[in-house]
């Protein structure tokens, strides 16, 4: 298996594949998960190299946590990629919007329904309407929302199925 934190990650847009690009100074910490305490802690070990993007998110610069303190992190799964474009720093979130093409027959549509019910252990359907399925991996780990729309769009060429994005970029003064 791949380690999540090393592995190269892409998805197909506008019929374009797109490599995401490691941002190798920064690492998101899922804050949602680490107890009151443990959060405090990094808070203020991390302060200079840390931006708190929302209650559950945070980018940290890889070399303001120990190295002890980032292998402990990394193994219970609190640790994910962050990744840079064009000055913006790039969370992949857990969640995948799948799009049909206007003329799509209902057996493609059974045979995305199938390749789901097959892949249920990894994937759930948040939300479902005539015109789009919202789709979230199991895991709750954006970067594998980035695998489970790569996955889509290799197995289902005419759909549209793209990852959702936090783009984060420096303020302007």
């Amino acid at each position: 298996m791949t380690d999540r934190n090393t592995r190269t990650y892409a998805y197909v847009a506008g019929g374009k594949r797109i490599t995401l690009k490691p941002d190798k100074d920064s690492i998101g910490l899922r804050l949602a998960d680490l107890d009151a305490s443990l959060q405090k802690k990094l808070r203020a070990s991390a302060s200079p190299g840390m931006q708190v993007v929302n209650s559950e998110l945070a980018v940290v610069a890889k070399t303001a946590i120990p190295a002890a303190a980032l292998s402990a992190l990394r193994e219970r799964g609190l640790l994910f990629p962050v990744f840079a474009d064009a000055g913006a720093r790039i969370i992949a979130l857990p969640e995948v919007r799948v799009e049909p093409p206007s003329d799509t027959t209902k057996a493609s549509r059974k045979e995305l329904s199938d390749w789901l019910s097959a892949h249920s252990a990894d994937v759930r359907v948040v939300s479902e309407g005539p015109d789009r399925l919202v789709l979230a991996p199991t895991s709750g780990y954006g970067p594998d929302a980035v695998v489970l729309a790569d996955d889509i769009a290799r197995a289902f060429t005419s759909f549209s199925a793209s990852p959702r994005f936090l783009r984060i970029t420096a303020r302007t003064k």
